[in-house]
């Protein structure tokens, strides 16, 4: 079967008043909508989200219909676009169990606050919460320029697999970052900004060498915000020593490592800040085999950052 649309753009209401707006706040967060204990952090992972400056524009990944709607319902006036609607719109087929599933366990996601003057499935991605999304933004009267975003999700599932899966997973997460490097190349609009989970520790290139593909060690003037802010703190999304909940869905582990970037490119756009959200545990959790631990709203922490608009 084909996919029908499962949403249309949230209709904005109202004018925008001309003149230049001189921030841009910018949040990714892989908020692992379909996982446990996932009615519990509902509320929590819209409020890591919302709780300060309200973002211009959100990339999720793993998101689910409750967790796209509970935001959505507290920013009226946003425009939204899911990897179910570009799917729909390139005419990709999938089956009711494959359908069934991807609305169980998430998607990725784009929330903005300006509509999508043009929208683009850039990789379809190996399975249907994977791929690269890409959108230019109708922003001109705010911010002077049309912003570009990129939404991405790699192949992960790696963890406890046998070498030889890790490689060839590995493989794939570089054609990947490929052909994520050649659409940034190809795009004439030079204000971007590239968001989501990447799926390899930004830290250790032994462990991972895809790390030579990232974008910003392959394209000029394109930067990692936490490293180019925060050149001696490594940002760990993934972490057990800070996240319990993590710690808890993959025991042993012991992993410290950034898997979630913002990255940018232009002329226009300067970064201010960049942190953590979704890092505050919720309520202590015992589970049916009476392990407790601290819940978090997901098993990654989301990054926000405020861009100065030059």
């Amino acid at each position: 079967m084909k996919y029908k649309i499962y949403y249309t753009n949230y209709q904005k209401v109202g004018n925008q008043i001309g003149g230049t707006q001189k921030e841009l706040s910018l949040v990714t967060y892989n908020v692992y909508g379909g996982g446990y204990f996932k009615e519990e952090r509902l509320e929590h992972i819209t409020n890591s989200i919302l709780e300060g400056k309200k973002p211009d524009v959100i990339c999720l990944q793993e998101a689910t219909l409750e967790v796209i709607d509970s935001i959505t319902s507290k920013l009226p006036n946003y425009y939204l676009w899911t990897k179910l609607d570009a799917m729909a719109e390139n005419n990709i087929n999938i089956s009711e169990e494959d359908l069934k599933k991807t609305k169980k366990e998430g998607f990725l996601a784009i929330i903005s606050k300006w509509n999508f003057k043009t929208k683009n499935l850039v990789f379809e991605g190996n399975w249907f919460d994977d791929g690269i999304m890409k959108t230019i933004l109708d922003s001109r009267n705010d911010l002077g320029y049309n912003l570009v975003i990129y939404n991405i999700h790699t192949i992960g599932g790696t963890y406890g697999k046998p070498q030889e899966k890790v490689l060839e997973k590995r493989k794939i997460r570089i054609k990947e970052l490929e052909i994520l490097n050649e659409s940034i190349r190809k795009e004439p609009n030079r204000n971007i900004v590239i968001m989501g989970d990447f799926n390899s520790d930004s830290n250790d290139s032994k462990l991972f060498p895809e790390i030579e593909y990232y974008p910003e060690n392959q394209i000029d003037n394109c930067y990692d915000i936490w490293s180019k802010l925060r050149p001696n703190d490594i940002g760990a999304t993934e972490s057990h020593e800070n996240n319990s909940f993590r710690a808890y869905l993959k025991p042993g582990q012991n992993r410290e490592a950034r898997f979630d970037k913002i990255i940018y490119l232009g002329d226009k756009i300067s970064p201010i800040s960049i942190d953590f959200i979704g890092d505050k545990s919720i309520e202590t959790i015992t589970d049916e085999k009476g392990k407790k631990f601290d819940l978090f709203p997901s098993d990654h922490f989301g990054l926000i950052s405020i861009m100065d608009n030059l």
